[in-house]
């Protein structure tokens, strides 16, 4: 068995067993904040002009193919909805929304974005936003 060392001067220090214990009923209601908060990693709706998009995680064989080839996301402008690919990690699925919000934003004010820009912008704006957390804080 291997010693843990607690400081530089090798003192050993014999490990600890941990023990789990079984949540008290404060505890099942945080527990049970967090599941939930993790199966809703997105608001559920975004408002861009006078419309509000429903924001979806669908799994791609549900919503999420285009031509045969399977999307990271799709906005449907006449439902009003944004579908979020699933499989996907959480900081790949922002960026998806991101892209598919300015897709409904260019939609909304007719600015008539290539998709190259789209795409452009999605990483610029990422960027801004991880680089500089606190510029969309509440104060």
């Amino acid at each position: 068995m291997k010693q843990r060392y607690a400081d530089t001067q090798a003192t050993p220090v014999k490990p600890t067993k941990t023990r789990w214990n079984a949540p008290t009923a404060k505890h099942a209601v945080r527990f049970w904040h967090l599941r939930k908060a993790a199966k809703n990693e997105f608001t559920k709706k975004v408002k861009i002009g006078w419309k509000e998009y429903k924001i979806l995680e669908q799994p791609p064989d549900e919503a999420l193919i285009d031509g045969g080839t399977i999307c990271y996301g799709q906005v449907f402008y006449d439902r009003q909805e944004i579908y979020i690919n699933k499989n996907y990690r959480k900081k790949h699925k922002k960026a998806t929304l991101l892209h598919e919000v300015i897709h409904a934003i260019d939609e909304q004010y007719s600015i008539d974005l290539k998709e190259e820009q789209v795409v452009s912008l999605t990483h610029g704006l990422m960027s801004v936003l991880k680089d500089n957390p606190e510029i969309l804080s509440r104060r």
